[in-house]
């Protein structure tokens, strides 16, 4: 009797474990620019990481987290600098702008060199998501 009730627990653990997995899903996140946009996702991102999902996430080379997110992170080259993205932000600040309409060209040339970059662009459509 003692058999059966333990093989049944453990049929019980090995069905659990199947479906716990089987939930799990391999997510895309992306964050350009800001460290805080970032790390704020990075966070998420570890969560999710640590209930089994898979994440992929490939960042701006102006970024780097710091390894407690635990993250497999693929950076990708920027055309844009951190003086770059400081300047603007500071004169949005100083116009009171909440929009950051003088980062917008940086933002734009941050995409271009997301979507042109071909390696990058190929790797993630070689992945199931």
């Amino acid at each position: 009797m003692a058999i059966k009730v333990l093989s049944l627990l453990l049929s019980i653990c090995m069905i659990a474990n199947y479906i716990h997995h089987s939930d799990c899903a391999k997510i895309l996140v992306m964050a350009l620019y800001y460290y805080s946009h970032a790390a704020v996702i990075a966070s998420v991102a570890a969560e999710l990481n640590n209930r089994g999902h898979t994440i992929v996430m490939p960042i701006s080379s102006l970024v780097h987290l710091p390894q407690e997110f635990n993250l497999t992170i693929d950076y990708y080259q920027s055309q844009v600098t951190k003086e770059d993205m400081a300047l603007c932000t500071a004169e949005s600040i100083k116009t009171g702008n909440p929009f950051l309409e003088s980062c917008i060209k940086h933002f734009v040339l941050e995409m271009h060199t997301v979507l042109n970059n071909t390696t990058l662009i190929d790797q993630l459509k070689g992945q199931d998501f």
